[in-house]
């Protein structure tokens, strides 16, 4: 079989020569190829992991000693435990195994250092040590887009943003075209609150690929987040399928917002965005019926919502997303005193100080979802200035139409904060 070297450049492997491949099984070395040549076009955070271990995986029983298929096994696995696909004890001993088998048979390698990296960043959560081990393989594979593009997630979880911007350039700048990225930049760019440069970045991308509804659907669900006053038709089909259900919130058009619900489909299940956000439909549902007054219907829906977050706690008790979202229909049943303790016990497990990219956008839940509609004036004021005062995706503008903050919107201190973090020019 032939070897397939145009796949992945070699200076991206480590390897200088053909006679320095790293296995001398040429199957398993193409079935290596093709995991990486998969995790560098893939755009799934579950669907690429898993595709590119089973090439991984049959490189390593052809080849026991093939190192470096192991040092992408650790990669693979890791990222199947932090995107949820695994989240078992079980799922991380074999991304271990896996990387004892890597440093064994390729000790010193850029590969290596490389799926330490992984390991302490999406297995353990040990952002320092990652840092130090990503650095470490960038030297010895300087021109590794993955390599940039993953140090720049990894600085925006450790609050570095700035540095998350410069190593995002340099990977957009060794793969321009590459819109995922460019997408990520723009994020980057909305935890900082500079929306214009955002904005422009999502422009970029259109300008290129005009049909390209995931990221124009980016780009409108963003709107939200900083400007005031706006329109469902302004929001047009964002990715986030909650998104005009949000905005007809905003405009206190309650029975679009409804229609909005109806047209999912469904009153089952749940809307789930990663590690970001859980929300039963019901919740939607209970949500709307409360702020439109229908208080009869609002609590058959909160009472569904709780049974089923009830149970699924039980399953999964360190999910902050679930005591979020617990918090919420606790709340909507009257129940003000459980809602913020479980509200608190979200930030708890998932603290701003622990995760700079996902702490914020609980810690904002707790104030929408949980503080203001429980009427927990002192706790939603409180949390909504931390949460102001450091880098988070929503502008006090975005915030102050949000019905669920009425509770609070009459309190002097909430009108001193909106005054305090206005922005006086547009982001």
């Amino acid at each position: 079989m032939k070897i397939l070297l145009v796949v992945v450049p070699l200076l991206s492997l480590g390897c200088a020569t053909v006679d320095e491949l790293p296995t001398q099984n040429e199957e398993a070395y193409n079935l290596y190829l093709e995991g990486n040549e998969i995790f560098r076009r893939s755009t799934s955070n579950i669907g690429g992991p898993s595709r590119a271990g089973e090439r991984y995986w049959q490189a390593v029983q052809l080849d026991p000693e093939f190192g470096l298929a192991w040092a992408g096994l650790v990669r693979a696995n890791v990222m199947l435990y932090f995107f949820g696909a695994d989240r078992s004890d079980q799922r991380i001993q074999m991304a271990e195994d896996a990387l004892q088998r890597a440093q064994e048979f390729a000790p010193d390698t850029p590969e290596v250092q490389s799926a330490l990296g992984y390991y302490y960043y999406q297995g353990i959560g040990d952002y320092a040590r990652a840092a130090q081990h990503f650095a470490e393989a960038q030297e010895g594979m300087p021109n590794n887009v993955d390599l940039y593009e993953t140090r720049a997630y990894l600085y925006r979880r450790m609050g570095e943003f700035r540095q998350s911007v410069a190593a995002m350039e340099r990977a957009i700048a060794l793969d321009p075209m590459n819109f995922e990225q460019l997408a990520q930049q723009a994020l980057t760019y909305e935890f900082l609150r500079e929306y214009s440069e955002a904005e422009k970045l999502y422009d970029q991308i259109l300008g290129v690929s005009p049909g390209n509804r995931v990221i124009r659907g980016r780009k409108e669900a963003s709107i939200p987040l900083w400007r005031d006053g706006v329109s469902v038709a302004a929001l047009g089909e964002p990715l986030a399928p909650c998104g005009p259900w949000q905005v007809a919130l905003y405009t206190r058009d309650y029975d679009l917002a409804l229609d909005v619900l109806r047209s999912w489909g469904s009153e089952e299940g749940a809307y789930s965005w990663a590690l970001n956000q859980y929300v039963p439909i019901a919740s939607f549902y209970g949500v709307t019926y409360a702020l439109a007054g229908e208080m009869e219907l609002a609590d058959q829906y909160f009472q569904k919502a709780r049974a089923h977050l009830e149970e699924a706690l039980t399953a999964n008790p360190g999910d902050h997303r679930l005591h979020i979202a617990l918090g919420e229909a606790l709340a909507g049943l009257g129940d003000s005193d459980g809602a913020v303790e479980s509200a608190r016990r979200a930030l708890e497990i998932m603290p701003t100080s622990r995760d700079t990219l996902t702490g914020p956008r609980v810690h904002v839940d707790a104030i929408v979802r949980v503080f203001g509609p429980a009427g927990d004036a002192d706790a939603a004021i409180e949390a909504l200035d931390d949460y102001l005062a450091a880098p988070g995706e929503w502008s006090v503008e975005g915030l102050v139409p949000d019905p669920r903050l009425d509770s609070i919107r009459e309190d002097p201190r909430f009108q001193t904060l909106v005054e305090k973090y206005r922005r006086t020019v547009e982001g």
